[in-house]
């Protein structure tokens, strides 16, 4: 239960600093600083604030998705006969 207590709050702070990328983005734009903290333009006395725009929050790139079934089926099996300690030949 406490477990998806976290989770759910996790997901809402999560989602709401995403959603705020743009806005980040213009604020930085027009010469002011994003706080982080309180996700507002030019907000003072700011905890943690954004500079660059490059430090934006963003929604990951779709084309770069996680794909769990290529990490189970390639990264894991690579990963694992990498780092055997008794490797064998495959045939």
């Amino acid at each position: 239960m406490n477990s998806f207590l976290v989770y759910s709050f996790l997901l809402l702070v999560i989602g709401t600093q995403l959603v705020d990328a743009g806005k980040c983005a213009d604020c930085i734009a027009s010469g002011k600083h994003w706080c982080v903290t309180v996700n507002e333009c030019g907000f003072t006395p700011c905890v943690t604030s954004i500079g660059k725009a490059l430090n934006c929050p963003e929604l990951p790139d779709k084309a770069h998705a996680y794909d769990d079934t290529f990490v189970r089926s390639k990264i894991l099996v690579t990963t694992a006969a990498a780092f055997n300690s008794n490797p064998q030949k495959c045939f």
